[in-house]
């Protein structure tokens, strides 16, 4: 073959991709886009995540340097329960974490090749050690969000059976499965110093209330939500949760009793020692 000829050939050789450089971008694309999201809510300086996370969420406790890391491409990713502190600190919304925590699962690292040889291949299709992994993950969110003890009998009931836990009205939610495809119904500002919302979840049937400091004041105030059946305000089914010092504070749940019971939500704050609440219950 002629020199001229061999220069007319096309480039066969096969096109490389480095699954290291690859894994290390999605990394960094992940810690900006935590960061970005930290920036998009107030009080979120580390030093006030890490204050917030003490007083909302103790078994959660974590350091503002850590808090920092998280969101630094130089450093390694964070850890669930790092993760699940500073969205929590930032939004108290359980779909939001399991969102994020998601996120975090899927930056798998590059496969490192075993000295032993191959893995063998799965005859039960799928990659390897897959389910594994997806039930650690389970645990692992569990176990930080409601803390080892409950994490255990968490575990315990389902090896023994694969029915989901049963849900009853006054749990709370993020203690339960609830917040797996738990969203916002129903949301007002029609009290212009907080956000008011009607968190329900489809698989449970169930919802609980919400609501957040739209003022910034998150200090000497306090903020209240209540969630109860449209037909029995004041019965007991009724749920109540007030908090002092915070910036967002949800209710327990509410076990919907047939398709056609409504749910509604009413909530008040604090600014400056004055109470104010929201102008008209907000129902689903």
């Amino acid at each position: 073959m002629t020199s001229s000829a061999r220069d007319e050939l096309p480039d066969q050789s096969p096109a490389s991709s480095d699954p290291d450089e690859e894994y290390r971008a999605a990394v960094a694309a992940f810690k900006t886009e935590l960061n970005a999201f930290r920036k998009r809510h107030p009080n979120s300086s580390f030093e006030a995540l890490e204050k917030t996370v003490a007083r909302r969420h103790p078994h959660l406790t974590v350091g503002k340097t850590t808090l920092n890391d998280a969101t630094r491409a130089d450093r390694p990713l964070p850890t669930s329960r790092t993760l699940t502190a500073m969205v929590m600190a930032l939004t108290d919304d359980p779909a939001e974490v399991a969102d994020w925590q998601q996120r975090l699962a899927d930056l798998t690292p590059p496969a490192v090749p075993s000295p032993l040889g191959p893995p063998e291949l799965s005859t039960t299709g799928g990659h390897p050690g897959r389910r594994q992994r997806r039930w650690l993950l389970v645990v692992a969110i569990v176990a930080v969000l409601i803390g080892s003890n409950a994490a255990t009998f968490f575990i315990t009931r389902h090896m023994s059976t694969p029915s989901p836990p049963a849900v009853r009205t006054g749990d709370n939610p993020i203690a339960t499965d609830c917040v797996a495809d738990a969203r916002p119904a129903a949301n007002s500002t029609d009290n212009p110093a907080f956000l008011l919302e009607l968190i329900f979840s489809p698989s449970c049937d169930a919802g609980w209330g919400r609501i957040t400091r739209l003022a910034g004041a998150d200090t000497n105030n306090i903020l209240s939500v209540t969630i109860y059946r449209n037909t029995d305000p004041s019965g007991p089914s009724r749920q109540l949760a007030t908090e002092p010092d915070t910036h967002s504070a949800f209710s327990t749940l509410i076990i919907r009793d047939n398709p056609t019971d409504r749910l509604c939500v009413t909530g008040w704050a604090t600014i400056d020692g004055q109470r104010t609440d929201s102008p008209t219950p907000l129902c689903i």
